[in-house]
């Protein structure tokens, strides 16, 4: 048992290094591209890639364990959950999926507050006040992307209809697939108490 959580904890530290490792390789292909890279141009993606890939959102976890020492041992896998969340994103746009025609961005506006939700679970947040709290930031986001476009000119809104989806994916991501992880676990835990008495 000893040895299958060592061999766990050594895994979350690869899967950690590596969204590093790719954060900071997502920031430094966007600081360093061509004004006129597809994938980038008009849409603020340097900037944004360096408010949050280059500060303190990725040393969240780091500096929280440091100063606080919520947790016995450093959760970094929980830690790697979070940093995925910006990778993801920042992938989306290296790759140039947002602009292929699908709606990729559902796919981030789904799974970021999902995982939000489980990583404040493991900072001690229940479930509402975590859905909230990520909803919040969600929509805070949102705010931001269309000032950005109406202020400064960027062009990452593409009209109502695709606030009001990236919000409902959010929804989706923060309530809806943590009450069904809830459920799961509720009858898999049923079915082996089950089968203990059988």
């Amino acid at each position: 048992m000893a040895g299958s959580e060592g061999r766990r904890r050594v895994a979350g530290w690869v899967v950690n290094g590596a969204m590093r490792a790719a954060i900071i390789g997502f920031v430094i292909e966007a600081a360093t591209a061509r004004a006129d890279d597809p994938r980038f141009a008009g849409k603020g993606i340097p900037i944004r890639n360096l408010v949050f890939g280059g500060g303190a959102l990725t040393l969240a976890f780091p500096l929280l364990h440091r100063s606080r020492r919520p947790w016995d041992r450093y959760p970094v896998w929980a830690d790697a959950l979070f940093l995925s969340i910006l990778a993801l994103d920042m992938a989306g746009n290296s790759l140039n999926l947002y602009e292929r025609g699908w709606r990729f961005d559902l796919i981030p506006h789904t799974y970021g507050p999902a995982a939000g939700v489980a990583t404040l679970r493991v900072v001690g947040v229940d479930l509402v006040p975590g859905a909230l709290l990520v909803n919040a930031g969600h929509l805070l986001l949102e705010i931001q992307e269309a000032l950005g476009d109406a202020l400064f000119g960027t062009h990452n809104v593409h009209g109502w209809w695709d606030t009001i989806s990236d919000l409902g994916a959010g929804l989706v991501g923060s309530i809806g697939i943590p009450l069904l992880v809830r459920r799961t676990r509720r009858r898999l835990a049923q079915r082996h108490r089950s089968y203990s008495v059988a």
